[in-house]
């Protein structure tokens, strides 16, 4: 788009807009030390309440900025003014997939399309999409939330550090958490307290015969086995 001529517009919540107050993300929970693991389950399920609701806000304010924005271009553009029509890209993260159902609910012709196929999302975000679409979330999902969210705030430097790919990163963690059951998850976090996460994880971690990663490599080669 960059030295295309082409107009450019933002129609997310602005800095200062009260929804941005709401902002809330389920890595930025603190789970305590001391809390019971059922309590830990019930901060990470509030977490999640919060997290869909900040979004679903959000994205009921950007849907409601599309067309005042890009009225507010075409008055400003002669070019655009004399288009029968004006097409409309919207840059989104695969996350807001409300908006695309949204806007054709409005009778809008719009389409979509994805960088990466099939779609994986985190455990976080799948639980925000079941929450949103008002589907029941098990404390089997919360649990392995819970892992997720330790895992990242242990992990993530150093998985990041052997690749900076975002989507191999979520792929990385989704894939190692999936190895545990909720049981295995709550003596994780039970053994814990009596030592560190660092150390009660990666003892499980290497019990399953997984080694962190220290190259690209290494991530692709984890991703690649079944």
């Amino acid at each position: 788009i960059y030295g295309s001529g082409k107009e450019i517009a933002i129609i997310d919540i602005p800095e200062g807009n009260e929804i941005a107050g709401l902002y809330f993300s389920l890595m930025d929970i603190d789970i305590e030390r001391g809390r019971s693991f059922e309590e830990a389950i019930d901060a990470i399920r509030e977490g999640v309440k919060k997290q869909a609701e900040f979004h679903e806000k959000r994205e009921e304010y950007m849907l409601s900025n599309i067309d005042p924005v890009v009225q507010e271009r075409v008055r400003g553009n002669s070019d655009l003014q004399k288009k029968d029509a004006v097409r409309v890209l919207l840059s989104l993260g695969s996350y807001h997939t409300w908006l695309y159902h949204d806007l054709r609910r409005q009778k809008h012709d719009v389409s979509r399309t994805f960088k990466n196929l099939p779609l994986v999302f985190s455990y976080g975000t799948e639980a925000d999409r079941r929450y949103r679409f008002r589907k029941q979330i098990s404390n089997d999902l919360l649990a392995k939330i819970l892992l997720e969210v330790l895992s990242y705030h242990a992990f993530d430097d150093i998985v990041r550090s052997a690749t900076q790919d975002s989507q191999k990163l979520q792929l990385f963690f989704r894939k190692v958490i999936s190895r545990f059951s909720t049981a295995e998850i709550q003596a994780i976090y039970e053994d814990s307290e009596k030592t560190t996460f660092e150390h009660a994880f990666m003892e499980a971690f290497e019990k399953k015969n997984m080694q962190l990663p220290e190259t690209e490599n290494d991530v692709d080669e984890f991703l690649r086995r079944g």
